[in-house]
Formats: C-alpha cells, sequence, structure tokens
C-alpha cells in the first residue's frame, strides 16, 4: 500500500504516517518497497515479524475480550447482544478520511 493511500484511509496527516512507517520499520514490522507503477513513491509490505506479530496480538485481544464478556451478567449480555447491530454499523461506517469532515449515518435498524 502507498503511503499516500494509507494516510488518507486513516485520516491523518502525511507527515505524522511517516513518522509512524518510520518507528514500525526500524522495529522490523514494515519495509518500504518501490512501488512499481511510480518510481518515485513507495509502497509498505509487512514483514514476516510484522505478521507474528500483528496476529499475536489479535489472538491476544481476542482472549481479552472473551474472559471480559465472560465476565458480564446474563442481563449485561442481553444488553450487548441487543446493541451489536449498532455497534456493527457504527465500525461499517469508519472514520471520514478527512478529519474536518464528519460522516452522517442512518440509525435506523439493520435490515440484514
Amino acid at each position: 500500500m502507498r503511503l499516500g493511500d494509507l494516510a488518507a484511509i486513516e485520516g491523518i496527516a502525511p507527515s505524522t504516517l511517516t513518522r509512524l512507517v518510520a518507528a514500525l520499520e526500524e522495529s522490523g514490522y514494515v519495509r518500504r518497497s518501490p512501488d512499481p507503477a511510480d518510481a518515485r513513491a513507495t509502497t509498505l509490505v509487512i514483514t514476516e515479524g510484522g505478521h507474528a506479530t500483528l496476529v499475536r496480538i489479535r489472538a491476544e485481544s481476542t482472549a481479552m475480550l472473551t474472559q471480559f464478556l465472560g465476565e458480564l451478567t446474563p442481563q449485561q449480555q442481553t444488553t450487548l447482544a441487543a446493541a451489536l447491530p449498532v455497534l456493527e454499523q457504527l465500525a461499517e461506517a469508519g472514520l471520514p478520511a478527512d478529519p474536518g469532515r464528519t460522516r452522517t449515518m442512518s440509525m435506523a435498524p439493520s435490515t440484514r
């Protein structure tokens, strides 16, 4: 993925992303490669170590969430389950690429 594209997706300034990528690159999680379509640009590639770390973090996060959910009372679990359609809608809406721009979203019940 090109840095400019990633900055737009994440809604952050390219200079901020450049600093973040430099730290990830220094830690061995990503590497920059020349963009074959544009010699002036670079793309980011996750390294094997970066991928392994990502898999580990996701597994740890899932385990922690599973533990927390297991500690909820049955009533809390029911309340959370009822809120899931709205939470999914929020997650699918994502964040605007331009932090100054707002995104509107219908809060009507999902038909899925």
